[in-house]
């Protein structure tokens, strides 16, 4: 559902610099067991990276979902001296209820499917993204 270039370029657009995406990064191997995950799309560059999960019905359940893998994900890099930082994004081919806005409220983007492609969302006014 997600291309990488294309979802690359609207990042940019925002005025993020990414250099690189990985898809199903994986994260705390060697955490127990309830510490490890998976990112679906990693996009990167030194300072910055942005967590993207994506489902085919995004809820407003996915986005607590997401900021759980985050704080685990912000532990794992803290432990690895890992000092970038880390925003997140929730993507959706159909956004149940009030999903988009939990995610904005909690400070992250929704990626919308458009037509053939995927969109981000416009934020609302006073928007910031939040930082783990």
């Amino acid at each position: 559902m997600v291309s990488g270039h294309n979802i690359i370029k609207q990042f940019q657009d925002l005025g993020y610099v990414i250099s690189s995406y990985s898809r199903n990064k994986t994260f705390g191997h060697d955490l127990p067991k309830g510490n490890q995950g998976e990112i679906d799309l990693f996009l990167e560059n030194g300072d910055i990276a942005i967590l993207i999960e994506v489902k085919t019905t995004l809820k407003a359940k996915n986005v607590g979902g997401l900021m759980n893998k985050l704080e685990k994900f912000r532990r794992d890099a803290d432990a690895k001296g890992d000092k970038r930082r880390f925003i997140g994004a929730v993507a959706g081919a159909v956004v149940e209820g009030d999903a988009k806005e939990v995610a904005h409220e909690n400070g992250m983007y929704v990626i919308v499917q458009s037509g053939e492609a995927v969109e981000i969302v416009p934020v609302p006014e006073g928007f910031k993204a939040r930082e783990w």
